[in-house]
């Protein structure tokens, strides 16, 4: 072979040798970026999906939150005094007999102003409705005496605390030959006063015929 062919096939060997060098290196960076690539795409996917609930916990749930607080219950009465007291009415032939006087009955929350000026004072007594007339007994026949200038009128502010500690509260009306023993509360001034009375005031009654019973007042000291 002559020098020149010579030269001719070692140029051509080595252009060879340079391509597949370019080849194989543009394959490497092609590589390199598919990684690259993959790995974005990764930290992407990673980063945009939420988070896995724990088991047992709402999103609602609030740490150290107060619960509702259950309303206390009020406390009885500050005293309890057996009574043995009675009125009778020979006109209608009621019978009303007093048995027990509770002093001191704490007044509902909110009821500021009235605490301060009012003492809360539940009588038991037991109702007895006479036969010879039609005539019924109610509460607002009943006051108590306590030395002030206003009657101290029944008040049943406090009634539904008395039935919860099952103290019946007398009847709205009782008829003519029933029987009934309850309490009925009065909201009395001055606060603490030294002593009571019980006051029932019979109505003007106009009976059968047009004859006329007129208005009475009874009055029966409570000790």
């Amino acid at each position: 072979m002559s020098t020149a062919r010579q030269m001719l096939v070692a140029l051509g060997a080595a252009a060879l040798v340079a391509l597949a060098g370019c080849t194989g290196g543009g394959a490497a960076v092609g590589g390199a970026a598919s990684s690259t690539d993959q790995a974005a795409t990764s930290a992407l996917t990673s980063t945009s999906t939420p988070p896995a609930s724990q088991p047992g916990t709402s999103s609602s749930t609030r740490p150290g939150t107060p619960s509702a607080t259950t309303p206390t219950i009020p406390a009885g009465p500050t005293a309890t005094v057996a009574v043995h007291a009675s009125i009778s009415d020979p006109a209608l032939g009621h019978v009303i007999t007093v048995r027990q006087v509770q002093r001191g009955w704490p007044w509902p929350q909110g009821e500021t102003v009235a605490a301060g000026l009012f003492e809360l004072v539940a009588v038991q007594m037991t109702w007895q409705a006479g036969t010879a007339y039609t005539a019924s007994l109610s509460p607002d026949m009943f006051t108590l005496g306590s030395g002030s200038r206003l009657p101290n009128l029944v008040d049943p502010v406090i009634n539904a605390t008395l039935v919860a500690d099952s103290l019946p509260i007398l009847p709205a009306s009782l008829p003519y030959g029933k029987t009934a023993t309850g309490w009925l509360v009065f909201k009395i001034e001055p606060i603490g006063a030294k002593k009571l009375s019980l006051i029932y005031t019979r109505p003007k009654t106009v009976v059968t015929g047009g004859e006329t019973i007129p208005s009475k007042t009874f009055t029966a000291p409570l000790g």
